[in-house]
């Protein structure tokens, strides 16, 4: 093209350290150390790149093995796999996690990956470890979950009656429950029902049917067990603590029905003398 060129004259001054070490430092080790040396770098950049590509894929690959659940704001893996894994790819499984809830630019620390790799094999059954953009590392019930800093307000204590036939909103947890009156015989198989639904013996409800949140004290008795705490039940099944309000709760005259998403009540379940059935269903508001 023939174009003149043009230096900037802000590439000829040491104070930037970038210029610092291309005019001062690079000939210095060139004339006293190692004439090839430039050579040498560009070898070694290559070789890094090729190696960094290949350690990349064996991440992508190791995640895939451990992953348990994974959300835009919550990562969770099996503690038990993630730690058989070499250091090296734990390194990076725990950047790539990061990354993909902070966003390409989060900066995590040597400091802070060693951190949480330390919690991880540590025998403690808990722990917290407070990581940059807003996300923070926490280990229990055998898993490590990477999880984005909840800003949302405390799910307040909410109670509406059920609407039988209809659906009733929540709009405390975004949800909405649709209630159906079948038939027994034409009704479905309660253990083809996904988790999000339930099938009951409409007969066995009273009238006072309601959706509301947990409360302090509550008692379960759910389907193939006996009775349990509430809390119990729930730490059980390990369920976060933060997600343990979101849970809808139907209740019959006080008593729990169904744990919506997870669990119906014993005394509720369809049996050979049911003859109507009610079916629950768990949905989002915006997706209904």
């Amino acid at each position: 093209w023939n174009l003149p060129s043009r230096i900037d004259s802000s590439n000829l001054k040491t104070v930037y350290f970038r210029n610092k070490i291309r005019l001062e430092l690079m000939p210095l080790l060139q004339e006293q150390y190692n004439s090839g040396i430039v050579d040498s770098l560009i070898r070694l950049s290559e070789i890094v790149r090729d190696e960094d590509e290949y350690l990349e894929i064996l991440t992508k690959n190791a995640l895939k093995e451990v992953i348990h659940s994974r959300g835009e704001e919550r990562v969770v893996i099996g503690l038990d796999k993630f730690n058989r894994l070499p250091c090296a790819i734990r390194r990076r499984l725990l950047i790539l996690i990061c990354k993909s809830i902070a966003g390409e630019n989060q900066a995590l620390s040597y400091l802070h990956v060693q951190s949480v790799l330390e919690a991880a094999i540590e025998k403690k059954n808990r722990g917290k470890v407070q990581l940059p953009g807003g996300i923070f590392a926490l280990k229990r019930y055998g898993l490590l979950e990477i999880v984005k800093a909840d800003s949302s307000p405390p799910i307040g204590f909410y109670k509406y009656r059920l609407r039988i036939p209809g659906i009733t909103s929540i709009p405390e947890i975004n949800k909405d429950i649709v209630a159906e009156i079948f038939d027994r015989e034409d009704s479905e198989n309660p253990k083809e029902l996904s988790a999000v639904e339930v099938l009951l013996d409409f007969e066995t409800l009273s009238d006072s049917i309601f959706v509301r949140r947990r409360q302090e004290g509550d008692i379960f008795f759910p389907f193939g067990g006996g009775t349990v705490k509430l809390k119990k039940f729930l730490i059980d099944l390990k369920i976060p603590r933060e997600q343990r309000d979101s849970i809808p709760i139907v209740t019959s005259e006080e008593n729990i029905v169904w744990l919506g998403g997870l669990r119906p009540g014993e005394k509720w379940k369809i049996t050979d003398e049911t003859k109507k059935c009610i079916k629950l269903t768990l949905v989002d508001i915006a997706n209904y």
